[in-house]
Formats: C-alpha cells, structure tokens, sequence
C-alpha cells in the first residue's frame, strides 16, 4: 500500500483532552478539551461515561495552567492569563451557575495545586513576591496567606487528611539537585523537614493516605527515582519500588491499603498496584505504550489513560475484578491507526555510553530515499516516550524517518544520566543529537542530504546548536521558541528559572561566563549553512522572544538573507507554544511549507 501524505487539519483537528482531574466526590472527571474547535471545560460522569461542555469562551483558548476542584465540588479552579504570557491569575468556574470569579490579582506566575479537604481552601504556589513559594488560597473570599518564604523554589504536594498541615517539597542544600521533603501549618507556622535520604538525594513530597498516616515520597538516593511510604508520626519509611525503572506513587486507594505505582522504563510507562502491607503487586491497565493517570473511584476501579505510537489516547476504567471497560473512546476521523508509523527502539553509542532513541520509520516508495528528521525534545528534564505523537506521524507520512533522542539530560535512566549534561549544555546532549544524525544518514534507505533537527524549547535550542555546532551533519532546523543566548536569557528569567539556569550551569552568568558563552548558538551564527525556520511565540515567559529577535538579528549582520538562509515568524496571541487548533494547525502549515522547499530526495541506490 502506498503511503498517503496525511493533511494537518485532518490530523490536529481530531479531539485533543488534558489536564484532567478527578472530583473530591470522585464521581466527575473535569478536563480541557477542543472538541467545539476551541479548548473549554468539559466534565465526565464516570458512572454513565457521558461527557458536557461546562465553559463557553471563558477559559484561555490555550490554557497551560493545572485544572482543580474546590474541596466541595461545586466549582472548578483555573489559571487565566493573557495571549500565552503565563502570568496566571486563578478563576473560580461555578459549575451550577456557570459563574466566572477572578480570585487573584497582580503580577506573578501562579499555579494552582491540591483543595483542603477540610476548608474552602486550595493550595496556590506564585512567583508575585520573589521566589517560587507555597500559597493558601480562600476559594470563596479569594484571601490569600503566605505559607513558605525559601530563596529557592517550593512546591506543595498535598493536605493532611484534616486540611491542619501541608506537604512540600524545597532544597535548603548546598547542592543545588537537592532537595528534601518538609511539612507547615495552614497558618504557617512549624515548618520543619520531615525527611531527606541525603545532602545529595533529590527527595519529593507526593500524595497523603487518605487516614492521615503516610506520605508518599519519590527519592532517587538510589540512583534512579524510587517510590516510598514515610509513616508521618514515627517517620518510619518503607520502600516500595524494583528498582528496574523510575517509579513514583500516583494514588492511595480510599480505603489506603494499597497504591498506585508508575513505572518507566526505556520511553514506556506501566502502572502497578501494590498491597501497602505486603508489597504484592499486580499490574493495572495495558503493558504496551504509555500508561498514564491513575485514580481511584469511590469502589476501587481504577481510571487510567493509555497510547502508543499508533493510537491515540483513550481513557480506561479498570475494575477491581480486571475487567476493563473504555470511559473515552480515541477518536480518529476517517483515518485509522494502520495509517500510522509504530517506534522502535535503536541504541546509539557515543562517548557517553549507550543513548536510547526512538526510531519512526514509514516504508519508502519505489526508487525513494526518505528524508530524516531528529526530534529533539524540551526539558532538558524530560523525555520522549513511546505514545502518539501528531508531529511524527505528519513527519513521517511527508516521507520522513524520525528519530527521537533521550539525550544526556534526559529522565528515565537514573540521577547520574539526568545530571550528565548539567556543567556541560549543549556539550555532550548535543554530541547525542548529532549521533542520531549520523544513524540515520547512515540507513540506505535515508537520503543523507536530507536530514533535518527540530524541536520546541530546549529542543529549539538544540536545533540552533546543532546547525551551528555540526552544520556538516544538517539539511535544514526547525527551531521553536528556543534560547539562543544563554546568559540574556538569565537576565530575563523568572526566579524558578534562574534556579533551574544555576542548576544547568552550576551557577549564574557572572559565575561561569564562558559556560554560558560556549553554549550559545548565537556566538557560532557565523558557522550556520542551512537553512533554518525560526519560530516563536511573543508572549513566551521561559525562552522570551528576544532569543530569536537576537538570533535573527545577528544572522542579518552576518549577511544572511531572510527568505533564503533564514525563515523568521513571530506567533501573535502565543507564548511557549499552544494548544489551540488554529495555533498549531498555522504552525505545521509552515514547517511543512519550510520542509517543502528543501532540496528535493535523491534516488534510492540502484
């Protein structure tokens, strides 16, 4: 069967959800969803599995903020902000009246965390004065309270089950990928850490039992991230995980006898339950793909979500008996999932050792050599996973192997891997990416003049290096919202970035200035030989515009020719990146545009 070049609208149009959460009642599952053609808010009765549009225009066409219930359930709690600028203000949505109340007012990220179950109260972490720091929100009043005032970024996890204390996560170490777990008063008073592994183990609060008597915490003292139970009152702990993954703890059961456990490993996810009195486990949900999610209903059925590379997402609730039925249906048009490329995986081997990647690869025609494209994807504390992914299938039904990389940096293998490429960005991460490169280039069935790196965020940014630092290895780039100047872009951070740079680079501009300068594409803009397609948001608060204002800036020093050398488009009403239909269908209309105009395949060898 020849392969038929699937069209954008047809594809992005299909029915996206996100962000979905689950009603203190646990009866609801309120979600984002586009299937108007506009993201609003929908709700899901779990019991009939029918699904209502609850908003009408209310919400941001885009919405990145978390969505949340009031501990009541009347109402739903959501970050508003302007044209992708992140500076979120929380809005209450009443669900009987269908009545919208800004709760919050002036500057700051905002972002809005778990209901008291106790009080009419939501815990709210924001930037407004200075640093990252944990909020109680009066989600009738709009009152808000500081709880916590550390220097570095604080995230709160959960209530005590009678709303007296919080559990939080902060770093009080010298070493700045630390971090313990700490518990305060709803008054904020007796702040006190309640457990760390280690000065040099990253230790994060989760989840409460619903008796009050554990915590759920993820340590990586191990090496590599492993759930744990910290009785609260003795501070006896009790591990939970094999030790074959990275796992963490997702959900108590209402009865707290047992847990949800999620496991990755190699780019796939899997979820367990595990007995807390005996470790017993049984796995929950299919074994393929990505499995994600994980909540209980009020009699023990489990809901997750679930997709692999050729299927979309769907919705399951699994009973306590093992019978699955289908909550949300993946929707797909008039196409089907025999249209689409499954992944592989390949294993690259570079002077960092063994680099997993996946690998999309459609059937080439009769005398064509597909074209190559490496995915670069964000973070750099991320990682790509086996699940659907619209920007590779449309890659790869253009007539494009596709390669993702989970390059030094990435999460999924361990503390050490995660740490490899911090002192030393766009170092040996990007000696990764050039690997996949020279993988594909490598395979007959890849036209080696064909090859192109992309990717959003840190993955833009990987793109600029990659056609600046090896423009031997590239084609062409597609680069969306990525930095190009490193110690600029500090200048313009926000404090929890400004962490994060510290953390990467192992201290600030003035610090280690030529670890910023060798990182920065913009210094070797002379080297660059093919042509790039530049795209950014304007509203963007992580990677402002300015990184690509520079970039282009200095592109036209240099004497290179917009339209020739260079593609340039500001995104109106953006910030870093978008999930609306009209956003991200105007965006592929150009990268396909750009691909387009590269030079045509060669023949496949005779």
């Amino acid at each position: 069967m020849s392969r038929r070049r699937l069209a954008i609208e047809e594809l992005l149009s299909l029915p996206i959800t996100y962000g979905a959460t689950l009603s203190p009642g646990r009866d609801r599952l309120a979600y984002f969803g586009d299937r108007s053609g506009r993201v609003e808010l929908w709700l899901l009765d779990v019991a009939t599995g029918q699904s209502r549009q609850v908003s009408h225009g209310e919400v941001p066409r885009a919405s990145r903020a978390p969505l949340a219930w009031t501990g009541d359930g009347q109402a739903l709690l959501f970050g508003r902000d302007h044209d992708g600028d992140e500076q979120f203000q929380v809005c209450r949505f009443d669900l009987a009246t269908g009545e919208v109340r800004q709760l919050t007012d002036g500057l700051g990220q905002r972002q809005i965390g778990r209901p008291s179950p106790a009080r009419p109260e939501s815990l709210v972490m924001s930037n407004h004065d200075r640093q990252t720091n944990v909020y109680a929100l009066d989600t009738g009043t709009g009152a808000i309270r500081k709880l916590t005032d550390f220097a570095r970024p604080a995230y709160a996890s959960d209530w005590s089950p009678d709303g007296e204390w919080i559990y939080l996560t902060a770093n009080e170490s010298p070493n700045l990928q630390a971090a313990a777990v700490y518990r305060v008063r709803r008054d904020g008073t007796e702040l006190a850490q309640i457990y760390s592994a280690g000065p040099d183990s990253r230790d994060a609060a989760g989840r409460a039992s619903p008796d009050g008597r554990y915590l759920a915490v993820t340590s990586n003292a191990s090496g590599i991230d492993q759930p744990l139970l910290l009785e609260v009152a003795t501070g006896q702990v009790t591990p939970l995980g094999t030790g074959e993954g990275e796992e963490q703890v997702v959900a108590f059961s209402p009865d707290a006898r047992h847990v949800l456990v999620r496991a990755v490993r190699r780019g796939r996810a899997v979820l367990d339950e595990v007995e807390v009195a005996t470790g017993t486990r049984r796995p929950v949900g299919p074994r393929g793909g990505v499995v994600g999610g994980g909540a209980y209903l009020a009699d023990g059925t489990i809901l997750v979500d679930h997709a692999d590379p050729t299927h979309r997402a769907e919705t399951l609730a699994v009973a306590p008996d093992g019978t699955v039925r289908t909550l949300v249906a993946a929707e797909y048009g008039t196409l089907a999932p025999d249209r689409f490329v499954p992944a592989r995986d390949v294993t690259l081997e570079t002077d960092g050792g063994s680099i997993h990647a996946l690998l999309y690869k459609p059937e080439a025609e009769p005398g064509e050599r597909l074209g190559g494209v490496v995915w670069v994807h964000g973070g750099p504390t991320s990682q790509s996973t086996a699940e659907f992914n619209p920007s590779i299938q449309l890659f790869a039904s253009w007539g494009y192997a596709v390669l993702e990389v989970n390059y030094r940096g990435s999460t999924g293998y361990g503390k050490a891997f995660m740490e490899a490429n911090q002192g030393d960005i766009g170092g040996g991460d990007a000696r990764d990416v050039a690997a996949g490169a020279r993988l594909l280039a490598a395979d007959p069935d890849v036209d080696p003049g064909r090859i192109v790196c992309g990717g959003g965020s840190y993955g833009g940014y990987m793109t600029y290096r990659q056609l600046t630092h090896f423009p031997e290895l590239w084609a062409g780039g597609v680069a969306m919202v990525g930095i190009t100047d490193w110690a600029h872009m500090y200048g313009e951070s926000m404090p929890q970035f400004r962490h994060l740079l510290h953390r990467l680079f192992g201290g600030s501009p003035e610090e280690v200035p030529e670890r910023y300068r060798v990182s920065s594409p913009i210094w070797e803009a002379d080297r660059l030989r093919a042509p790039i397609l530049i795209l950014h948001g304007l509203n963007d608060p992580r990677c402002p515009i300015a990184q690509a204002r520079r970039f282009r800036d200095r592109l036209v020093e240099l004497g290179r020719v917009e339209g020739r050398d260079f593609e340039y488009h500001e995104l109106g009403a953006q910030g870093h990146g978008s999930a609306d239909l009209a956003h991200r269908v105007d965006r592929f209309r150009q990268i396909e545009a750009f691909l387009d105009r590269l030079p045509a395949a060669s023949a496949a060898p005779a």
